[in-house]
């Protein structure tokens, strides 16, 4: 896990985040790890269509 913390740690989003908050996000289920193909639609719940 810790080459995906690493990786993560690049992201703007998570970059101010120390590496234990990550690790902890990711194993409780608060972070989910999701890969799309390349023009996929990402629709999340409660946005509108």
């Amino acid at each position: 896990m810790n080459d995906l913390v690493t990786s993560l740690k690049k992201s703007i989003l998570l970059k101010a985040l120390p590496e234990e908050t990550i690790e902890t996000c990711l194993a409780t289920g608060t972070f989910s790890v999701k890969r799309y193909e390349s023009n996929h639609i990402i629709h999340f719940v409660g946005d509108l269509c």
